[in-house]
Parts: C-alpha cells; sequence; structure tokens
C-alpha cells in the first residue's frame, strides 16, 4: 500500500476547487477547502466541520485535515478507472435504455476522457468532473465515490431519458485514513509501492557500515566510530539499531515497494526498534506479523 500522491496539477483556475462542497464524513459532516502558507509555499486542505460545535470532541465528530491534492488525485484516480471500465459502463448505459450502437459510441468517449483526465488543471475537465461526482464520503474503514448517472450519461454523449437526477452509481474506493501528526494521509490499497527511495536505501547502507564498524572488534567504541564518520553517537545508535532491520523489510525498501509513508527521516528516527521481526513491522509498518 502507499500514500496517495498529488496529481501533478496543485491548484484550479479561480474560482474553481474541485471538490468543494462535495466531501462529506460518514456522518454526514461537511468538508471545506482551506490553506496554509509555510516557508512561502501554500498548501491545500480539506476540514471537516462538525455541524454540532458541541460534538466536536467525540470520536466519530472529531475534525480531519486532507492534504487536497492528494484527495483530489484520488477521485480524478479514481473516476479515470471507472470511465475505462467497459463491462461496468455498458451495464449502466443498458440500465439507463441506452441502444447498443450508442453504447459502443459511448465507450470510445469514456475512454477519451479517461486519457485527458491528466490534465484536469483545465477548466473544462475540473467542471466535467465535479458534475459527475455527486458526493465523496470519507471513513475511516474506505472512501465511497457516489457519481450522478444522468450526468454520466450526458457526458458521454446520449441522453438520460425517464431518469431521475437523483440516481447514483456508488465507487467503493480501496483506500484508508492514517493519521500523520495533525492531519490524515490516504492510504491507497491499489498502490504497489512507490519505487526505490535513493535517500532510504543510503540509509540502510550507512546503517550497514556503522555495524561493519562495530563488529570488527578494534577496540574502538561507537562514539569513536560516530566521530570518524562525522556523525553523533546517538544518530550512530539510532542507525546500528537499523541494521537488524527484518530481512524481508529491508527487500522491501531495496526494491521500492515500502510504504510511501515510511521516509528516511521517519526511519531514522523510530526510537527503540524491537529485535523481534514481528514487532518491527507492526511498530514500523503497522503490520500484524
Amino acid at each position: 500500500s502507499g500514500i496517495i500522491p498529488p496529481l501533478p496539477w496543485q491548484t484550479f483556475p479561480p474560482p474553481l476547487t474541485l471538490l468543494a462542497g462535495k466531501i462529506i464524513t460518514d456522518q454526514g459532516e461537511p468538508f471545506t477547502p482551506t490553506h496554509a502558507n509555510k516557508a512561502g509555499k501554500r498548501y491545500r486542505y480539506y476540514v471537516s466541520r462538525p455541524l454540532d460545535p458541541d460534538l466536536e470532541g467525540d470520536a466519530p465528530h472529531r475534525r480531519w485535515r486532507i492534504p487536497a491534492g492528494a484527495m483530489e488525485g484520488l477521485v480524478v484516480e479514481s473516476i479515470r478507472r471507472f470511465l475505462g471500465d467497459a463491462k461496468q459502463l455498458r451495464a449502466i448505459l443498458a440500465a439507463a435504455h441506452i441502444p447498443e450502437l450508442d453504447q459502443l459510441q459511448a465507450l470510445d468517449r469514456a475512454k477519451a476522457i479517461a486519457r485527458q483526465l491528466t490534465e484536469v488543471s483545465s477548466q473544462k475537465r475540473g467542471l466535467q468532473l465535479r458534475s459527475l461526482v455527486e458526493h465523496v464520503t470519507i471513513a475511516e474503514a474506505g472512501i465511497t465515490i457516489a457519481v450522478s448517472i444522468s450526468a454520466l450519461v450526458t457526458l458521454l454523449g446520449q441522453k438520460p431519458e425517464g431518469m431521475g437526477n437523483d440516481q447514483i452509481h456508488e465507487l467503493s474506493v480501496p483506500a484508508r485514513l492514517k493519521r500523520a501528526g495533525m492531519e490524515m494521509r490516504l492510504v491507497d490499497e491499489r498502490a504497489a509501492g512507490p519505487g526505490p527511495d535513493a535517500t532510504l536505501i543510503r540509509l540502510l547502507a550507512k546503517a550497514w557500515s556503522i555495524r561493519s564498524e562495530v563488529l570488527k572488534g578494534d577496540g574502538r567504541s561507537l562514539t569513536e566510530i560516530a566521530a570518524a564518520q562525522g556523525i553523533g553517537d546517538s544518530y550512530a545508535g539510532r542507525l546500528l539499531r537499523l541494521s537488524f532491520l527484518a530481512p524481508d523489510m529491508v527487500e522491501a525498501i531495496l526494491t521500492g515497494k515500502q510504504p510511501v509513508d515510511l521516509t528516511a527521516n521517519r526511519l531514522a528516527n523510530t526510537p527503540e526498534i524491537p529485535v523481534d521481526w514481528a514487532a518491527q513491522r507492526k511498530l514500523i509498518l503497522g503490520a500484524d506479523g
């Protein structure tokens, strides 16, 4: 699994914010767009707002803050996959009484739109996506995107005759929320890994270098070894512990299949890494074994 990265685009031309007014919690509480500036860089978020301020402290009503780029990227990618799913679309079009020949034309149009969805920074594509998405429901267990069937049929060049505007098709997205400090990250269960992280790999190499020096048994203390490597002895101690990671975790890092949130900084600052491999996986990966 991997943390969902933002798409190459980060902002939309004013006044469009892709999912403004579209996101709710499973308690029906809305998310609103906001932003923060840090070191001259602008960060966008969607923040939930409890309908009853008196309930804000309760667990089901706690405030969530989700990076906007990641949330928008998840929705766009889910819609793109949906538009490329001919079997699913044909079932929807058939239920909407679209003739067979028109269904084929609609499927061709869906494929073309799906290919263009990496360019939704355009006002046109953004507005089309907003028309498709009725709402996005976020729960800890997963995310559901409600797609307007009448908007979908219209977008595919057909006439949604005899259909109400309230008919929806739900897309269940295999993603979960994971807390990271004050905000929540979206973890896509479909992701195979972020690819090799050179900084993370160098960290492991440094850890094994420290271990090699310690095992020489030449009488030097860890403090002396750290000084020779130009690092502090406490940092050297943390690195030494990293050289005892479970083999499968080392292999995952070397092949780029580690979770995206497993960064070099996070790994280097993980306190008290246990010797037991199962305990390591639970502490570092959140795995059960």
